[in-house]
Order: C-alpha cells, then sequence, then structure tokens
C-alpha cells in the first residue's frame, strides 16, 4: 500500500515586534546595542557616561536615554555620550548618520559632548571638510531631539562645518529634523572657511524648531573665506533639495569672530542662510528669538543677528531680534542683512541693533534686491554712518506696507535711507522724517506702551491704529489693518483698564548660570505671584510679594536645578504675563 502525503499549504501571519535593547544590562555599550538592533528597536541607555563614538549604521532605529519613559530632564543631563577618545582621529564626531538614514532614525535624550568631528569623503568642488563636532550627518536624514550638545569642537586649516550638528548633502527625499535641544558652548575653528558654531547643514531639507542655541562660536584667520553663522547656518544649491523651516528658536549670545584682514569678512551672527544668486530656497522663517549675538571682524562684517545671502523665496515672518551689534571696521545690518535677496519680511519686530550701514535692516548688494515688508515695527537701532538707522538700500527695488520705523538714530535720515541705485514704495507706514512719495504715511510719534522695556504694542490714543492700508487683511478683531507688529485689540484694553496692570516685563541675564531677575511696571499696588515650571510643566518655584506701583522686580535663584529651559507665569491682579528662560551652567 502507498503511503497517502497530504500537503497542507498554511497562511501563518508574521508579526515583526521591535525590541528594547536595554545598556548596560543586555549590552556594555551604546555600538555595540545599535550593532544587535534591528528596524523598529529602541536602544534605552540607563545614566553614565559612555566614551564612544556611535554610529547608527543606517538602521531606523531609537536610541534614547530613559527620558524617553519618564520624562524627566535629569536623564538628559546625567546620560552622556562622551566622544573625547576615538578609535580614530578622523571619525571623531559623538554620533553619526552616514548610511542613509532618514528621521526614522532618532537619537533622544543625551548630553552629546568632546566629539572633534569626521573628515568627509572628498568630493569635487569642496575644500577638505571636518563637520559636526557632535553629531555629523552625510548624504542622510536624522531626527534629534531633547538633547544638550555642548562643548564640541571642530577644528580644521580648509573648511570646519558645524560644531555642534553639522552635514548635509541629502540627494534623496530625506529630511534632518532637530528639535528641542539645547545646544551651548560649541565651538568651529579654521584658517579659511569655519561655519555654525551650533549647527550647519547644506543641501539637505530641513526642519530645526524648539531649540536653545546658544554661546556658541566661530572663530578664522584667513584672507581669503568669509567665517558665518556663531548659531545656524543653513546652505542650498542646485540639484539638491532645499526646503527648510527655521521655527521657533532662540538663538542668542553667538559669536563670530575674523582674526585678520578679510575683504569678506563675518556673516550671520547669529543665523545665516545662503545659496546662489536667486536660486529658490523655499525657507519659512518664523517665530524665532535671534539677539544679543555679535560679529567681529578686522574689516567687514554683515547681520550681526540675521544675514539672507544669495536666496529666494524666504518666508521671513513673526520673529524678534534685538541687541544685536559688531566690532568691525564696517558692518552691513545689525538685526537683517538681505543680500541679493528676495524675501518677503513680516510682522518682525527689529530693535536696539547696531550696524555702520543699517542698524535695524540692510538691503542690497551687487545684483537688484526685492524684498517686501509689511506690519513691521523697526525701532531704536543706530547707524553709525551715514543714514537708516531703520533700514538702508543699496541696488535695492522693495515696497513697504504698514510698517513702523522709530525712534533709529544715524548722522544722516534715522529712518531710511537711499544710497544707490535703489527705488523704494513706501504705502501706510510710519516712518521717521521720511519725505519721499507714498500714500497714507505718518511721520509722528507711534505712542507705544513701553518700549524700553521690551512693549511694543500701540497705546489706546496711537495714530497707528486702524491706519494701515484698507485693502490689507483685517485685523482679528475685524477692523482695519493697523501699523506695526502688533494689532490694538480693544476689547482686551477696555478690561484690562478696569484692573491692576502690569506690563513690560524684562528678564536678565537670559540666559543665566544662577540667578535671573524679572522686571516689569505696575499701574497700582498689588499681590505678584510668580510661577517657574520647567519644560515639562512642573511647577519648580513659587514666590508671592505684595508691591506697590511703579517699576518693580522679582529674582529668581535657580541653586540646585539642571540646566535647561524654563517658563515663568507673572501674575498681578488678573494680569499675566509669561517668557522663557535658559538656565546654563
Amino acid at each position: 500500500m502507498k503511503k497517502l502525503t497530504l500537503l497542507f499549504s498554511v497562511l501563518i501571519p508574521i508579526f515583526i515586534y521591535s525590541q528594547i535593547i536595554n545598556i548596560p544590562e543586555d549590552y556594555p555599550s551604546i555600538q555595540s546595542g545599535i550593532d544587535a538592533a534591528s528596524t523598529g528597536d529602541t536602544v534605552l541607555v540607563d545614566q553614565g557616561t559612555y566614551f564612544e563614538n556611535i554610529n547608527f549604521l543606517g538602521k531606523a532605529i531609537t536610541i534614547a536615554s530613559k527620558y524617553l519613559l519618564e520624562k524627566d530632564s535629569a536623564h538628559i543631563y546625567n546620560t552622556i555620550i562622551d566622544g573625547s577618545e576615538p578609535a580614530h582621529p578622523d571619525s571623531s564626531s559623538v554620533v553619526c548618520f552616514f548610511s542613509g538614514e532618514d528621521s526614522t532614525s532618532v537619537i533622544l535624550g543625551f548630553t552629546i559632548t568632546g566629539g572633534s568631528g569626521t573628515k568627509f569623503p572628498p568630493r569635487v568642488g569642496f575644500e577638505e571638510i571636518i563637520a559636526g563636532g557632535g553629531i555629523a550627518i552625510e548624504s542622510s536624514g536624522a531626527k534629534i531631539c531633547h538633547n544638550f550638545i555642548t562643548n564640541n569642537t571642530v577644528e580644521n586649516e580648509e573648511e570646519a562645518f558645524g560644531a555642534g550638528i553639522g552635514g548635509g548633502l541629502c540627494t534623496e527625499e530625506k529630511w534632518v529634523v532637530v528639535e528641542s535641544n539645547l545646544i551651548t558652548d560649541n565651538n568651529a575653528i579654521s584658517n579659511n572657511w569655519p561655519k555654525g558654531g551650533g549647527i550647519a547643514i547644506a543641501y539637505c531639507n530641513s526642519r530645526i524648531s524648539n531649540n536653545t542655541i546658544i554661546y556658541n562660536t566661530v572663530s578664522a584667520n584667513s584672507s581669503t573665506k568669509i567665517a558665518a553663522a556663531g548659531g545656524i547656518w543653513y546652505s542650498c544649491d542646485l540639484g539638491f533639495p532645499d526646503s527648510l523651516i527655521i521655527s521657533g528658536n532662540i538663538i542668542q549670545h553667538n559669536l563670530v569672530e575674523q582674526l585678520s584682514v578679510n575683504s569678506d569678512g563675518t556673516a550671520g551672527g547669529g543665523l545665516c542662510i545662503t545659496g546662489h544668486y536667486g536660486e529658490t530656497t523655499r525657507a519659512l522663517i518664523k517665530n524665532n528669538v535671534i539677539s544679543d549675538n555679535e560679529l567681529h571682524a578686522v574689516s567687514i562684517a554683515l547681520g550681526c543677528g540675521v544675514a539672507l545671502v544669495n536666496c529666494h523665496s524666504v518666508d521671513f515672518s513673526e520673529n524678534e531680534i534685538y541687541n544685536n551689534t559688531f566690532e568691525a571696521d564696517f558692518c552691513f545690518g545689525g538685526g537683517l542683512t538681505i543680500w541679493n535677496n528676495h524675501p518677503i519680511v513680516s510682522r518682525n519686530l527689529i530693535y536696539n541693533n547696531k550696524a555702520s550701514w543699517g542698524g535695524g535692516i540692510y538691503v542690497g548688494h551687487q545684483i537688484t534686491s526685492q524684498p517686501q515688508f509689511f506690519n513691521n515695527t523697526i525701532y531704536g537701532n543706530e547707524a553709525t554712518l551715514l543714514g537708516g538707522g531703520g533700514l538702508f538700500l543699496r541696488n535695492a527695488a522693495c515696497t513697504l506696507t504698514n510698517d513702523i520705523i522709530w525712534y533709529n538714530t544715524a548722522p544722516g535720515p534715522p529712518g531710511i535711507y537711499i544710497y544707490s541705485g535703489s527705488a523704494v514704495e513706501v504705502n501706510y507706514s510710519l516712518v521717521e522724517e521720511w519725505a519721499g512719495p507714498g500714500t497714507g504715511n505718518l511721520d509722528e510719534n507711534p505712542l507705544l506702551v513701553d518700549p524700553a522695556y521690551g512693549n511694543f504694542h500701540l497705546t489706546s490714543n496711537s495714530p497707528c491704529i486702524d491706519a494701515g492700508d484698507p485693502n490689507s487683511p483685517p485685523d482679528p478683531d475685524g477692523s482695519i489693518c493697523d501699523m506695526g507688529v502688533f494689532y490694538y485689540d480693544s476689547i482686551y484694553t477696555e478690561i484690562q483698564d478696569e484692573k491692576p496692570v502690569m506690563y513690560s516685563t524684562k528678564y536678565y541675564p537670559n540666559p543665566f548660570s544662577t540667578s535671573t531677575t524679572i522686571q516689569y511696571q505696575l499701574d497700582q499696588p498689588s499681590e505678584v505671584t510668580l510661577s517657574i515650571f520647567n519644560h515639562l510643566g512642573e511647577q519648580v518655584e513659587l514666590i508671592r510679594q505684595y508691591q506697590s506701583s511703579g517699576k518693580q522686580q522679582v529674582t529668581w535663584n535657580a541653586e540646585g536645578l539642571p540646566p535647561g529651559m524654563y517658563f515663568f507665569t507673572l501674575k498681578a491682579g488678573e494680569q499675566v504675563a509669561t517668557g522663557k528662560m535658559v538656565l546654563v551652567r
């Protein structure tokens, strides 16, 4: 008898399970955990210092401290990857994305320190590059979030690129995502071409959001190339992805210095975006605070706060740019430099910046730049030569609508100075000493609440109320557009007039290392409550005082708390003011 063999075709569902690999419980090092990981896995790292230089090896995995689970920022500052002991001196970045990764490869919740960058493969048309002291990215994407990136350095005779985070060259649809990091005390040094003390990314789709980028430095001793971008450098070019979002960042106290005579000098103390003449960048630069950055040069400097150079299709809106300055023979643009560029510049607050030409904004240079300005307030800036404390135009064809340019200083006209080859159309704007043509313009005090204390809102009797272009979109309350960055909310003002008013909050120093003082003004005696919260929303301090009317202050001592971002809520009666503060060590 023959045996009957039955063949059953059984459909078995296949499940791919992600796993958690614990370090050092399962593997002794982070890299050995990466080596063992598969797509979707998490390499979870316990607190401690790990002397490693890690590589994602093209894997779509998450490498995280226990901040991922517990949301306790102590894990960020106590889980340290120190790259100061590399096996190979040319591969000394702390973290590398070199194998085609994208934003599904995540590094989260670490202190990243001690890196000195990686020598990138030689490419035609490029200098020898050492990039990415803390994190290096080459022909890849990445997601980098909730990290403390500090005390990394890239130093090279030729090009030093991105001391905190550096890299790019994404020829595919990949993104570099950098969110909610503290990036501080990183240094890019070169005798030729250093850029990006905090971040430098080239030719790669990028989203850089909600980071604090402070006290980073770019230093050069070169007679041939420019030193640029103490905070963030971004570069675009033909044939590469070029979508860029920079939003919600604090970019403060960064420095670019050029130690020798150089016709190009320094650029972009806080932020520099560059491309080729008129090429499309598709950039959104929105809701950033860019302040207290500096350019130092033996010869020239441009854009102490921001430099937009040789690019197009840039939306530059709702940024606050102040207290940026220079030490150089000559400087173009204290707050913002628009160099061979055609951006839309709307609802920005630009004040207390300093330059030789264009204390607030400089527009030029070799080609006709064609920016459009809408509802900006440009106040209290200084130009040390000629005129244009507010706005200096050279080879420019621009339009201004609904703007306020007031209380700027210069040897010549304080508001707008037209140097050569320029045409400007000014309509429905308040511009000090403007005698040029236009419709609906004013030349009188805009009557702002308290500019000395940073309050640039319109008072109830401001001439700027309902004085904007009637064809502009109406204000949120349905009224005709007001001039300037802030619209006048009559309903809110009527309510607050019946209550104790607290206004004009100002806090310093910020960032701070031990304590910071918050100043404000009360129109009548009131109990004042100061609540301090960490970035997780946990209250860490509560201060109550009864104070008389006039200018007052509260000092907060943060001794014993970890560095990072903190938020305050200040209440007087039913009035509330809020703000951000950065604690550094």
